[in-house]
């Protein structure tokens, strides 16, 4: 890095160790969980997300998905100095087969680097000049499940710019196994660039098992129930016994 991204990795670093992020979702989320649950955050970025969770659950335990070097360099930082105990980090990307592959995170105009637009696929508004390409291990959930012997999952939080459906094909044992709270960001462009479509993810989750609920983090997290795709956004997939009126 030069010393313009330096300083702009320490601005990064100070906003994800000191700013709280997601507060609003706590009453959406915490009616699933209990103080022991188990929650995977798949695309855990420089830690927002597994910092609201392991609050939520403080005898349980949060496994933290990140594959990009830079985020990963972050996400350390918040989890060593915000004592996260019970946050593991796995630098790990997810899809459905172990594989190596590409990262590619794009370079901004200012120099900056957008690690939270990092993606398995070339992003077409960037050129090869601006973006930093590296590589990365992917598992499955299911293989690191069974490694680790898991016993229980709660909740599955995935928002990792288009490879969600991979992801959650790799992923299929578990949720059959356990019936988690799925929370996904579903988006058509993002899908796309998988050769998938927001309903090639909806279909994982049959209506006759699943009620479905979308929430809009720019309106404070307002949650709603929802029949199919209505737009871009974060749906949360609640197995119907477990689901909270």
């Amino acid at each position: 890095m030069n010393i313009g991204q330096t300083i702009r990795w320490l601005a990064h670093c100070y906003k994800a160790v000191c700013n709280r992020y997601h507060t609003e979702l706590v009453p959406v989320l915490a009616p699933y969980l209990s103080t022991d649950s188990v929650i995977i955050d798949i695309g855990a970025h420089s830690g927002q997300f597994s910092k609201l969770f392991s609050r939520l659950v403080p005898q349980g335990k949060v496994y933290g998905f990140e594959p990009g070097a830079y985020a990963l360099s972050i996400f350390r930082l918040v989890v060593k100095l915000r004592h996260l105990r019970n946050v593991q980090i796995v630098p790990l990307g997810l899809s459905d087969a172990p594989a190596e592959q590409t990262l590619f995170m794009p370079i901004k105009r200012s120099g900056a680097f957008g690690f939270g637009l990092s993606s398995l696929m070339p992003l077409p508004s960037y050129d090869a000049q601006h973006t930093h390409k590296e590589t990365i291990r992917l598992t499955t959930l299911d293989e690191f499940v069974k490694e680790q012997n898991i016993a229980r999952v709660d909740l599955i939080k995935i928002d990792i710019e288009g490879w969600e459906l991979p992801a959650l094909k790799g992923a299929k044992q578990t949720i059959d196994t356990f019936h988690p709270v799925v929370m996904v960001e579903v988006d058509a462009e993002h899908q796309a660039r998988a050769n998938a479509t927001p309903e090639d993810i909806f279909a994982l989750f049959p209506p006759d098992r699943y009620a479905v609920l979308k929430t809009d983090e720019h309106q404070s997290y307002r949650t709603w129930q929802v029949q199919g795709f209505e737009g871009g956004g974060d749906y949360i997939f609640v197995p119907k016994e477990k689901l909270r009126t």
